[in-house]
């Protein structure tokens, strides 16, 4: 009798234990649920349809990716705009400066608008040489290295492709020749890609062109005038004031010809950025949708997780009640 009573309480006891132990974890669950707002379980709690979050999920993560890549591009196309834009202002500033030559310049007056011409040159190339990070912003595919060759080089190329002319049009045709597709600038000149022009990915099947390089035809006329004009006074080369004079003013012509071309290639940048501000305002709404279906299915009802906790403190409550009661009964007592 006297063991037999004994393991009889020692059960009762490691069985209150239980109880008493599963009370308190359900509280504390719910009373975490009811500070968060969220389901502490949600495989438990949504069961089957805890695929969808990690469908929900998936699709975050992808367009989370898909709006990075945009950004990124959206960013490579505006650095580039900034690029263009000096670019277009040093063509504007140079055709400005050449608008005030004379019929017939005097030396000192070609060497100053030359020595101008060889500056703007050396700004358009450095322009045209940006990179954002590792990437260069206009060798179209091949954007680890430098679009073009070093302004000095191309000067000293152009130099020797001109030294044989002893009239404007001999030295305006040579320059014309070394910048024309598959002469010296293609060859030397020219660093980058010339294949089909560079793509980014900014949303499932869909790309961005990038078209803008350094051989495009309007930046490609704009390096001209700029280089036409700098050689102008090029060492070694015996022309009259009034030849040098009609060099310059058909640099002049060719810049501001040029003008058109580059506004038409910002253009099209500038389409791109459009485009990416779409695909990126695209990705944004997407993000939210997906973002409030997860958030509602892994949200706790708080009024019924309210409601649980009362029920479940009540159970705790009766629990520990009869606990302290049975622990000071005695068979006296029991038998009243």
């Amino acid at each position: 009798m006297m063991i037999g009573s004994s393991l009889g309480d020692l059960a009762r006891y490691a069985a209150g234990t239980r109880t008493s132990t599963a009370l308190r974890s359900q509280l504390a669950t719910l009373a975490g649920e009811l500070t968060t707002g969220r389901h502490a379980d949600p495989a438990r709690t949504l069961g089957a349809d805890i695929a969808r979050v990690a469908g929900l999920d998936r699709q975050l993560a992808r367009a989370d990716g898909f709006a990075a890549a945009a950004r990124a591009t959206g960013q490579m196309l505006g650095v580039a705009q900034v690029a263009l834009d000096a670019v277009a202002a040093a063509r504007q500033g140079l055709a400005d400066r050449l608008m005030t030559l004379p019929l017939t310049g005097t030396d000192a007056q070609i060497r100053q608008d030359a020595a101008a011409a060889r500056g703007a040159f050396a700004d358009i190339v450095g322009q045209l040489n940006s990179r954002m990070g590792d990437n260069a912003l206009f060798a179209g595919t091949a954007t680890s290295g430098a679009a073009l060759a070093p302004a000095d080089q191309m000067l000293a190329a152009l130099e020797t492709a001109v030294s044989g002319a002893t009239t404007a049009p001999g030295l305006i045709a040579a320059v014309d020749a070394w910048f024309a597709p598959g002469g010296g600038f293609d060859m030397t000149g020219y660093l980058g890609d010339s294949g089909a022009p560079a793509t980014r990915s900014i949303d499932a099947g869909e790309v961005v062109t990038l078209t803008a390089r350094a051989d495009d035809p309007a930046l490609r006329d704009i390096l001209r005038g700029a280089a036409l004009a700098a050689l102008a006074d090029a060492p070694g080369i015996g022309l009259s004031a009034t030849a040098r004079t009609a060099v310059l003013t058909t640099a002049r012509a060719g810049l501001i010809s040029a003008g058109d071309g580059l506004t038409d290639l910002r253009g099209t940048m500038g389409r791109a950025e459009e485009q990416v501000d779409t695909a990126l305002a695209r990705h944004a709404a997407r993000a939210t949708a997906w973002g409030i279906q997860r958030t509602d299915m892994l949200t706790a009802d708080p009024y019924a997780t309210a409601t649980r906790l009362k029920a479940v403190e009540g159970q705790l409550d009766t629990h520990l009640t009869l606990t302290a009661r049975l622990s000071t009964l005695t068979l006296t007592r029991y038998l009243r």
